[in-house]
């Protein structure tokens, strides 16, 4: 966890709220005590009379923060992606200067975005590794956004658009529609966000791992691309049988009774199966 130090400036806040949570405390004290911030003592106003008349876009913002629904997930995202605020504004249909107080006030990250634990901590909340719920698309795209350039964020969005329907709530289960409304790979790119990096799920992470790399030393492009595509399906099963909460079971493949189904391989991919790497290792080592 990273310490906040007051004294040095370059060090991240509390949480990404600190000003709106300063704001509060200084409302709930009785008297008139003295606020340094300007933009605290603004927030400190609206509190007062919480109404959209006092201040419009902190009103607005609010609402956004504690809604929390579709539009604050494309916000954060987007800010994440370090894309303008007249930019995210536009494209998001909401006034400039309430994305500057949304900023200001509930999402102080733009000058942190190289704080890869602190935005873990206090952003993403460490779903990376334990696995992202069904209700998390916030921290998802926030995690894409952290990650990757902002076009494959819009790419990730915009497949989840492609087959969500606005009448059922937007969770990460809207990715596992059919083929036809988002495809496959994107499907199976969700997915292993999905699947937890946690000992429960070794022998699933074992088994994925020994079938890409058989994949990978195909010769066979249409075998290789064959196996590719049976292999995203096995993935987006087991993230849908976690989503909905279903019982997980061990992988065929490493049960005693049942013989395990074989990918499409050639003959140099054979050499890197299990039984033909255990067999490398033990000429290699004399194990």
């Amino acid at each position: 966890m990273i310490q906040h130090d007051p004294n040095n400036p370059h060090t991240p806040p509390a949480c990404p709220t600190w000003r709106w949570d300063e704001a509060k405390k200084y409302h709930s004290e009785e008297g008139c005590p003295k606020i340094e911030d300007p933009l605290i003592s603004i927030a400190v106003s609206y509190l007062k009379k919480p109404r959209e008349k006092t201040n419009p876009s902190i009103h607005k913002a609010k609402m956004i923060f504690q809604k929390d629904k579709l539009e604050r997930a494309m916000l954060e995202a987007a800010i994440l992606a370090d894309i303008p605020q007249i930019r995210i504004a536009k494209s998001c249909k909401i006034s400039l200067e309430t994305v500057e107080m949304y900023e200001l006030l509930f999402f102080d990250v733009r000058e942190y975005l190289g704080e890869t634990e602190w935005l873990n901590e206090h952003v993403i909340e460490y779903a990376d590794q334990r696995g992202f719920k069904k209700r998390e698309l916030r921290q998802y795209w926030a995690w894409i956004a952290i990650r990757h350039h902002p076009k494959f964020l819009l790419t990730v969005i915009l497949g989840f658009h492609r087959g969500w329907d606005k009448q059922e709530k937007p969770t990460l289960a809207v990715y596992f529609k059919t083929e036809e409304e988002v495809p496959l790979v994107l499907q199976a790119f969700v997915a292993r966000a999905i699947i937890p990096a946690t000992p429960r799920f070794r022998l699933w992470h074992y088994k994925f791992s020994e079938d890409h790399l058989q994949i990978y030393f195909m010769k066979d492009a249409a075998m290789k691309a064959l196996a590719q595509g049976d292999l995203d399906r096995e993935y987006v099963r087991l993230a849908r049988s976690i989503l909905s909460g279903r019982p997980i079971s061990v992988p065929a493949s490493f049960r005693k009774s049942h013989r395990r189904k074989k990918l499409p391989r050639d003959k140099e991919a054979a050499k890197y199966s299990r039984r033909g790497i255990n067999a490398l290792l033990k000429d290699l080592f004399g194990r």
